[in-house]
C-alpha cells in the first residue's frame, strides 16, 4: 500500500509540470488536434487530415492558432500546398519533416521563429517566404529541399545553423544580409548549382566544410576580412567586394 501511495503522489506532483504551458492536454477540432496555450492562443499539435491542399484555419474552438507545433505535419504524404494563416508567430522543429510532395507553403508575415529541421526533406518545395523578425535559421530547417532555386534572408537573420541548407541541389544564388555573424558547419554543404554567394563583414564565424562540394561557386568578400581568410583557409574560389558595395 505505502508503495502505491507514493506512486500516486508522485504522478499528482508531475501532472502541472508536464501541463505547464497549457491549459488542457490536447483536444481536437476537424481535421486538427491542438492544445492550449498559457496565453490562451492555441498550438496545432498534429493534423489528422488526408488533403492535398491545406488552409489551416486561424481560429479553432474560437481561440486564435499562434502555433504551429513540432512534427505537427511530419511525414503528410498527401499535402501538395499548405497556407498558414496570418497571427501564427512559431513554426516548430520538423513542423513539415519529410512532407516529400508539399510543393509551396505560404508563410504569414506574423512568423518571427522557425525550428530546426522545420522543412527538412520537403525535396519539390518551390521557394518560400523568410519573414522579417526570423533571427535563426536552424539546424537542417531547409535541407534537402532540392527544388530551392533561390533564397533570400532578411535582415532580421543573425545566424545560419548547420546543414541549414545542405543539398540544395537547385540554389544558385542566395542573399545573406549583413546581420548574420554566423554560417554554420556543412550550411550549404553539396549545394551543386550554387554560383554565388556574397559574404558581409558582419560575419565572424563560417563553420567547418561550410561550402564543401560547391563545385562552381565563387565567393565576394571584403579584403582582409575573415571570409577571405576563411577562404584561403580552405581553398575556396573568391573575389573582393569593389568600395562602397
Amino acid at each position: 500500500m505505502k508503495r502505491f501511495f507514493h506512486l500516486a503522489v508522485g504522478l499528482t506532483v508531475g501532472l502541472p509540470i508536464a501541463l505547464a504551458d497549457t491549459s488542457e492536454a490536447f483536444a481536437v477540432s476537424g481535421d486538427y488536434q491542438y492544445a492550449i496555450l498559457a496565453n490562451g492562443t492555441v498550438e496545432i499539435q498534429k493534423y489528422l487530415g488526408h488533403e492535398d491542399e491545406v488552409e489551416i484555419p486561424g481560429i479553432l474552438n474560437k481561440r486564435m492558432v499562434s502555433r504551429i507545433g513540432e512534427r505537427a505535419f511530419c511525414n503528410c504524404q498527401s499535402l501538395f500546398t499548405v497556407n498558414i494563416p496570418d497571427g501564427v508567430t512559431a513554426i516548430g522543429d520538423g513542423a513539415f519533416l519529410d512532407c516529400k510532395r508539399v510543393s509551396q507553403i505560404s508563410i504569414p508575415n506574423s512568423v518571427s521563429s522557425i525550428g530546426k529541421d522545420a522543412f527538412m526533406n520537403c525535396r519539390v518545395l518551390s521557394p518560400i517566404n523568410i519573414p522579417y523578425g526570423v533571427t535563426v535559421i536552424g539546424d537542417n530547417t531547409f535541407k534537402h529541399c532540392h527544388s530551392f532555386w533561390r533564397v533570400t534572408l532578411p535582415d532580421s537573420v543573425t545566424s545560419i545553423g548547420d546543414s541549414a541548407f545542405m543539398c540544395c541541389l537547385h540554389l544558385d544564388n542566395i542573399t545573406i544580409p549583413d546581420s548574420v555573424i554566423s554560417i554554420g558547419d556543412r550550411a550549404f554543404r553539396s549545394c551543386l548549382n550554387l554560383e554565388h554567394i556574397s559574404i558581409p563583414d558582419s560575419v565572424s564565424f563560417i563553420g567547418e566544410e561550410a561550402f564543401l562540394g560547391c563545385s562552381r561557386l565563387s565567393i565576394t568578400v571584403t579584403q582582409d576580412s575573415y571570409a577571405e581568410q576563411f577562404c584561403r583557409d580552405h581553398d575556396l574560389s573568391y573575389s573582393h567586394r569593389k568600395p562602397g558595395c
